[in-house]
């Protein structure tokens, strides 16, 4: 973000278009009410809801693992575009979660993502989601993703929506 001479904040392309596909264009990621909080350079940062329709089985207020490790890839991934700074397609080749505490129905998050390296076409990151309120760590994340895959071309689609 950065504030113009009139004052008026102004979103980097990178966070206003991270905001439109996590609240707008993506069903799932609106489930979760992701919202981004910061982007930059090889890092993410967004804040999100786990609801009761994520909680590990009927009657319990408990939310199920995976949910975080969705959340978790997600934004790993999306650190791995911002280091690039190219929208190419990319995969997870790997992802260990750690889970560390449990999450209950209603609870707001925030999850951090850190790209810290680049091998060729394998990239390295770690994140860690934590409650918004009292900074518990959730669970913490690896990851490593492949670069340059055949999966969809997002400047491609990108370009597409906005003819």
């Amino acid at each position: 973000m950065t504030e113009t001479s009139t004052g008026k904040i102004e979103l980097s392309p990178w966070l206003a278009g991270a905001r439109q596909f996590f609240t707008e264009e993506h069903p799932l990621f609106a489930r979760f009410h992701i919202y981004p909080l910061d982007v930059g350079e090889g890092e993410v940062t967004i804040s999100a809801v786990l609801d009761d329709a994520f909680c590990f089985r009927p009657g319990s207020n408990e939310i199920f693992g995976g949910a975080m490790a969705i959340i978790l890839d997600t934004v790993l991934g999306f650190s791995v575009l911002t280091r690039l700074k190219d929208l190419v397609p990319i995969a997870t080749i790997n992802l260990r979660t750690e889970y560390l505490a449990k999450a209950v129905s209603g609870t707001k998050i925030r999850c951090h993502a850190h790209c810290y390296s680049r091998r060729d076409s394998v990239a390295f990151v770690r994140g860690d989601i934590t409650d918004f309120e009292t900074g518990e760590t959730l669970a913490t994340a690896l990851g490593t993703f492949m670069i340059g895959t055949r999966g969809p071309k997002y400047d491609a689609m990108a370009t597409t929506k906005s003819q």
